[in-house]
């Protein structure tokens, strides 16, 4: 084929001598060039007319041009020499001068004397034409060019495209379709525009995950042709791939190939989260909320991922949100993030949630109140709120400071057990605190306080505390006088005032300024400060009421006035009488008397009242006169009331004054009887135990209790009636001394029995007691060898000094006067290596060997004797510390992986781990070690192995989840994998590390969950005989997985460890409530209980209990229970761990900082399978 830059010519110099090959054109090419050939034919004859012509009418011959034919593809240019066929007659040089008739589908120029240069139009294609002039210098002549223009048909490829699932219909452009290898659909004719002319066929094939899908969903999906391609959308929920024939069309020419369209589950997406989070919290986070499915699959969280500081979880069994706790750990503001991965059940994505934990500041908010003036010690408490229960606030600043303005700032606080999300129970300390303000004396003014307050880390805004000092009016009481008719009066009205306000009474006067007039005429002036004139109207008799103005001259520290609350009104009742007017005296009949106690008072008022009158009405006041006459008996307290005496009794006379308003008496006698009561003692008690250090025993008979007196101020003194019955059997002297019996006694036991009295000290009439027995009894103890405990590490020899094992024995008299005799070995129990008693510098000694092999607590026995002959056995246990263990052991580890724990301190956990197991000689005849983690449920992280590679892999790639605390869930798991892979002869142990308390299962139907689910914590009687049971019913069932989770231990009264749920049943199961604290659901001290029991007794043998997965194999079992932080500060978790421990006595709890340095004990605890008992 011709190729741009190629000089085509042809020899063709005839017409008929122009062979045209039909089988390269098209029929549209073929007419087009048939047309061309007549129309040429034409234009060649005229031409070679023409030259004749010239040719014969001039002298010289015109150049003898030939037809040319050249091929060329469309658009490409072609260079043509047309005059490599022509000649001229004479010889001459022929030139192209021009082009005579253009192409019709084509471009010419001439690009040489020559060559002319033509370039097809466009996506043209056949045969065209053009005519070019060819001259000698002297003539010219026309020849005919044609040209045929070749169409290259385009070129089609398997094509490959990738749709998500459910997609809506998408465009897939096959013409800039590109393939992995840079392959793409072309045509050489890069002019070309291809269009996709058809698309059929469809062949389906499924994903092997469609294989048991619904016939609705294998179907092929919906084509649209398009001139680019196709418009596709798949079937809704299809996967796999859809095949196609296509055709792709250059307008001339075909081409085609396959299709293949895979519909693919696009993966989700997920975008970053942030978070504000308050301390102490627990928050759900829901992180879907930004995220997306293109397929619009439902999705859920998987997992978490590098948790920075706190713990999060996945909530279950949505698995649609996190719920993140914060740190157990950190009580200030931090920053934490984690990375959280999403699916839709077959790709996944994940994101990062970024977590700011925020402290709230303590919220104190401005306050009012009103205190009296010249009132003392007014309490104004400073009401404040933390919203983060954990925090303590403090009062960072008052301003002024309350000295200085005469009060004082009073700080009480309080403690009080408090349950955080973050952090289980925690002792939290709160200050209360309040202004003990004392007003400025006499004022009334507005004192301002500007408080913060500060919770370690923030402060709160500035709060105004504003105390108004206000006043109290005066209390203005009646006042009633008489007046002859026509006449004045002056009558102190201001007498029989008060004021509430301490201090004001004293101050109370008239106002000033002031006339007033009664509704009769009457007038009322001041006089002075407490005197008032009253004027009659003239020829008024009757009673005229009239009002005054008094005030407690407080003064308005503004306007340095007299306050407007200092003034009070009063009322005065004038009797205007007649000139001859006689008043009738009061009258009083018979006297008045009275009994009382001693310390206690009376108020006579009402008593003369009822025996006084007036014979006009008139109103009456009383006094007691003659209160000398009273003094020896007590006193008088204001007019009318008397208090007796403290100390002194009998009854004395005096009399009381009756008198109107006009000053006319009458007097009545008054009796009063102070009477005193008679002491009470009570037969009491005492024993005592022998001491060789003091024979003499004292009794506090008044202080402890044994005599009292109803009258409080009476002081007792003790007397000995008879003590001869004492002094007959054990005593050789019995004293009193201050209310204190000394006996002396003269045998080592005995009793005895003292009469006593006691007398009061009344002044007057002094009273004794009825005669009480005392009975004394004189004890002697019980001698006691207890048992010791002494430890050595491993491979070396003890040698134990007698005096260290007989210090803590005692005596019948209490004291360490037991002397050593001997050792044994009672039974094969006892003596792994023989004791010897050595004699070294005239001091005795028991030296024991260990076994270098065995970290086993080897025991021996020891007689002891008192000075009086009596013997008593006491056992001497050794301890081997610092072991290598090479016991035959199936260990577990039971790790708590919860939130409260924290990322920081479960890497503790697995650094002490790998140290712990550093201590261990691994192997098939030695230890073998698995691992359980527990959060909101149990995970068995590690099967038992003896693979040092696998338990380090283990401790170090094992996650932390987080969450709850189901200590119960974690035993369990341990539980089945010792059942299902330990060794029939292999002692069992469990170690159980954990910060708090358990708080799953926490409900009756979490209950029923966790002790339906098998294989069971109780293989027989739960598993065997409930769950399995087909005779009961499953109410029946449940309500049996219900009542294990009842409380399980007996009650018993003062025992601590009982606490408030010792009757409780699974309904009474709350974490919000610290009296239950998930107890009894949670409580894994039955079960932990029921595991230490399988140990052996005296005889080596251990009890059957068809729970016992190793029953027949006689096999110990073990839980070592390890607190750690907090553990055991609160009562709760320390009844759990110790109820949990194979001995209560030996449970550790150590500080975070701590943990790693008690590898060392629990291997040692962990190999020892022998129980230490210390009595």
């Amino acid at each position: 084929m011709p190729s741009a830059g190629d000089i085509i010519s042809s020899s063709t110099s005839k017409l008929e001598g122009l062979h045209i090959n039909p089988s390269l054109f098209k029929t549209s090419t073929l007419v087009q060039t048939i047309v061309g050939l007549i129309i040429s034919s034409v234009v060649i004859a005229s031409v070679v007319a023409t030259v004749i012509l010239v040719s014969v009418g001039v002298g010289y011959q015109a150049p003898n041009p030939k037809p040319d034919f050249a091929e060329t593809f469309k658009h490409q240019p072609i260079i043509i020499n047309v005059l490599l066929n022509d000649f001229d007659p004479r010889g001459g040089n022929l030139t192209v001068s021009s082009i005579k008739t253009l192409p019709l589908n084509g471009t010419v120029e001439i690009v040489s004397s020559s060559s002319v240069l033509y370039q097809s139009n466009g996506t043209f294609s056949g045969n065209d034409s053009f005519v070019y002039v060819v001259s000698n210098g002297y003539l010219q002549a026309e020849a005919l060019v044609m040209v045929h223009v070749l169409n290259r048909p385009p070129h089609a490829i398997p094509l490959e495209f990738q749709v998500e699932k459910n997609s809506k219909p998408v465009d897939l452009n096959f013409l800039t379709y590109v393939n992995d290898n840079g392959g793409s659909m072309f045509d050489l004719d890069s002019f070309d525009v291809l269009t996709v002319s058809d698309v059929s066929g469809g062949v389906l094939i499924p994903s092997d995950t469609m294989k048991n899908t619904s016939s609705n969903i294998l179907k092929l999906g919906s084509v649209k042709l398009l001139s680019y391609g196709i418009s596709y959308s798949p079937t809704k929920y299809f996967i796999g791939t859809e095949s196609y024939n296509y055709t792709v069309s250059d307008g001339v020419e075909f081409s085609s190939s396959v299709v293949k369209i895979v519909v693919t589950n696009g993966a989700p997406v997920a975008k970053d989260d942030a978070y504000y989070v308050p301390k102490y919290s627990q928050a759900t986070l829901n992180v879907l909320l930004n995220d997306y499915d293109p397929n619009e699959d439902d999705i859920t969280i998987d997992s978490i991922n590098s948790v920075g500081v706190a713990s999060a979880t996945v909530d279950q069994p949505d698995k649609k949100t996190i719920t993140y706790l914060t740190s157990s750990t950190v009580s200030t503001s931090y920053s934490d993030s984690f990375e959280y991965v999403i699916s839709d059940g077959e790709k996944a994505a994940s994101a990062v949630v970024f977590i700011k934990v925020f402290n709230t500041p303590p919220l104190v908010n401005d306050f009012s109140t009103i205190v009296k003036k010249n009132s003392m010690n007014n309490f104004i408490p400073i009401n404040y709120t933390e919203s983060d229960i954990l925090d303590t606030v403090t009062m960072s600043s008052i301003t002024p400071s309350p000295s200085i303005v005469g009060s004082s700032l009073i700080n009480s606080k309080t403690s009080s057990i408090v349950r955080a999300p973050c952090c289980d129970w925690r002792t939290v300390v709160r200050n209360d605190y309040s202004i003990q303000f004392n007003p400025l004396p006499n004022q009334i003014y507005t004192q301002s306080f500007q408080i913060v307050m500060e919770d370690g880390e923030s402060k709160s805004r500035m709060a105004t505390y504003s105390i108004q000092v206000v006043n109290d009016p005066p209390t203005a009481n009646p006042d009633e006088t008489y007046c002859i008719k026509n006449s004045f009066t002056i009558i102190n009205v201001v007498s029989n005032d008060v004021d509430v306000n301490p201090g004001d009474t004293s101050k109370i006067r008239l106002s000033t300024g002031w006339t007033k007039t009664s509704s009769n005429g009457g007038s009322l002036i001041p006089l002075n400060a407490t005197h008032v004139q009253y004027t009659a109207p003239l020829g008024f008799i009757g009673d005229d009421v009239i009002s005054y103005e008094i005030t407690d001259q407080t003064l308005n520290q503004t306007t340095g006035q007299w306050d407007a609350s200092s003034f009070a009104i009063g009322t005065l009742l004038v009797h205007v009488v007649p000139e001859n007017y006689t008043n009738q005296p009061p009258t009083c009949s018979g006297g008045i008397s009275q009994t009382l106690t001693k310390g206690s008072s009376y108020d006579f008022k009402s008593k003369m009242a009822a025996v006084s009158a007036d014979p006009e009405g008139k109103n009456l006041t009383f006094y007691i006169s003659n209160a000398g006459a009273l003094s020896s008996v007590g006193n008088i307290t204001g007019s009318t009331t008397f208090t007796a005496a403290l100390k002194n009794s009998g009854t004395k006379v005096a009399a009381f004054i009756v008198s109107d308003i006009y000053g006319l008496t009458a007097q009545c006698p008054l009796t009063v009887t102070v009477t005193n009561t008679a002491p009470i003692s009570q037969n009491a008690n005492y024993s005592f135990v022998i001491s060789q250090s003091s024979f003499v025993h004292t009794m506090s008979y008044v202080a402890d209790g044994y005599a009292s007196d109803a009258d409080p101020q009476d002081v007792l003194t003790l007397s000995l009636v008879d003590a001869s019955n004492c002094l007959n059997t054990i005593a050789s002297s019995v004293t009193i001394s201050g209310n204190v019996i000394s006996l002396t006694r003269k045998v080592p036991s005995g009793s005895c029995k003292l009469t006593v009295k006691v007398t009061d000290d009344d002044g007057t009439n002094p009273l004794s007691s009825n005669n009480a027995l005392i009975t004394i009894n004189l004890l002697s103890l019980n001698p006691f060898a207890r048992n010791d405990a002494f430890s050595i590490d491993q491979g070396q020899t003890i040698r134990i000094p007698v005096t260290k094992m007989l210090q803590n024995d005692t005596d019948e008299y209490g004291l360490n006067g037991m002397s050593f005799v001997s050792v044994q070995c009672p039974d094969s129990t006892y003596c792994h290596r023989t004791p010897r008693v050595l004699n070294v510098n005239g001091d005795t000694y028991v030296e024991v060997d260990s076994d270098p092999n065995s970290c086993q607590a080897d025991k021996f026995q020891y007689t002891a004797r008192t000075a009086s002959g009596i013997s008593r056995n006491a056992d001497v246990y050794i301890e081997f510390k610092n072991c290598m263990c090479k016991s035959k052991i199936d260990f577990m580890f039971v790790i708590d992986a919860s939130g409260s724990i924290g990322w920081d301190n479960f890497q503790k956990i697995r650094a002490l781990g790998q140290q712990i197991v550093s201590r261990m000689q691994l192997g098939e005849d030695a230890i073998k070690v698995g691992i359980v983690r527990f959060h909101t449920s149990s995970t068995l992280a590690l099967p038992l192995t003896s693979s040092l590679t696998d338990i380090q892999n283990t401790f170090v790639n094992m996650p932390y989840e987080a969450g709850w605390t189901a200590q119960l869930a974690g035993i369990r798991e341990a539980f089945n994998e010792l059942a299902r892979n330990g060794r029939t002869d292999a002692e069992k142990v469990m170690y159980i590390l954990t910060d708090g308390l358990a708080n799953i299962p926490c409900s009756c139907d979490a209950c029923s969950s966790f002790w339906s689910t098998k294989p069971s914590l109780y293989p027989y009687t739960v598993g065997t005989l409930i769950i399995d049971n087909n005779q009961l019913s499953n109410t029946q069932k449940q309500q049996a997985y219900q009542n294990q989770c009842n409380y399980q231990f007996p009650y018993t009264p003062g025992d601590p460890n009982n606490f408030a749920f010792y009757p409780y049943s699974c309904s009474q199961c709350s974490w919000d409530d610290y009296s239950s604290s998930c107890l009894p659901c949670a409580d894994a001290i039955p079960v932990a209980q029921k595991i230490n029991s399988w140990k052996k007794n005296s005889a080596g043998v251990i009890p059957s209990d068809p729970d016992n997965p190793f029953n027949r194999y006689n096999v110990q079992w073990k839980i070592i229970a390890m607190g750690v932080g907090d553990a055991l500060s609160n009562p709760l978790g320390s009844r759990e761990l110790r109820g949990m421990n194979y001995n209560a006595d030996r449970t550790i709890n150590v500080p975070w900082d701590d943990l790693q340095k008690t590898f060392s004990e629990v291997v040692d605890q962990s190999c020892n399978s022998r129980t230490i008992v210390l009595n």
